[in-house]
């Protein structure tokens, strides 16, 4: 399978592992940089390894070539537009989805839904985009924070941005959190896992608590928003609880296994990765 890689993902603490791991194991891939605003592609040399040389990408199309997108949001939705298999996972991962199958196991299960412009807060409030869009990082603003922060952007925004005044975003009451971890599902099975978070204090560590991955296994085995794509799980006074769902293609890699990550998306059968899950 070809792994379409973004160039500019260099900051990403496991990149330079990802790619380590494909040459050792003569696994093809391409360096590519998106185009802002544009489905264009570029070629882009990376200075750990040439790739595989591409002349002009504006128009691929690999239409009998299995291949994988890793990157920006913007690079998914590229590949899911040009038909790439299996390309980018990106169904169900919308918070009125998964909100729906989950219920009570969510962090933030009663969460209204509003326009970005619409949100008006007087006490501290958990906010983020209702897509998973990148379009801003979900987090707890005060009403300063929140008041100043959407008055820039509405003062500058056009309704073609990724984040508009039509954006639609969820708010909830903030909850108490010890730790999240991220676990990576594929073909309905964990393939690797990564503490990211204890307390409000940012922490890589790939060793995740057996109870987190029992409750991932357990939320994952009722439903699943496809056949790829990462989960993010929250230890609280209450139990084990779904932070968000997000897209394998677009998710930071924390300290995750990456030849784990790279041989699960290999060995999976193709055709059943390019579907959306049955459950």
């Amino acid at each position: 399978m070809l792994w379409v890689l973004q160039n500019n993902l260099y900051n990403e603490r496991k990149f330079v592992d990802l790619v380590s791991f494909l040459d050792r194991m003569s696994i093809p891939k391409i360096f590519v940089k998106p185009t802002p605003f544009t489905d264009k592609l570029i070629s882009a040399d990376h200075d750990l390894s040439k790739g595989i040389n591409v002349d002009d990408l504006e128009d691929i199309v690999l239409p009998n070539i299995p291949a994988i997108a890793i990157g920006s949001y913007t690079l998914s939705k590229i590949a899911t537009k040009r038909g790439w298999k299996p390309g980018a996972f990106l169904d169900n991962l919308s918070y009125d989805i998964w909100s729906n199958k989950w219920g009570e196991d969510l962090l933030n299960p009663n969460a209204t839904i509003s326009k970005f412009s619409d949100i008006k807060i007087s006490e501290p409030k958990f906010i983020r985009p209702v897509e998973d869009s990148k379009s801003f990082a979900g987090k707890v603003f005060s009403p300063k924070e929140w008041g100043d922060w959407q008055a820039s952007v509405l003062k500058v925004c056009s309704d073609v941005d990724p984040l508009n005044g039509g954006t639609e975003v969820m708010m909830s009451d903030p909850v108490e959190i010890w730790t999240e971890s991220r676990v990576w599902v594929v073909g309905g099975k964990m393939v690797t896992h990564s503490q990211y978070k204890r307390g409000s204090v940012v922490h890589y560590h790939p060793d995740v608590d057996l109870e987190i991955l029992e409750f991932a296994d357990r939320v994952t085995d009722l439903w699943r928003p496809n056949e790829a794509f990462v989960i993010d799980i929250a230890q609280t006074p209450i139990g084990c609880k779904v932070v968000e769902v997000n897209c394998l293609n677009s998710a930071g890699f924390y300290a995750a296994d990456m030849g784990k990550l790279v041989m699960a998306l290999e060995d999976a059968k193709l055709d059943a990765l390019a579907k959306a899950g049955k459950k």
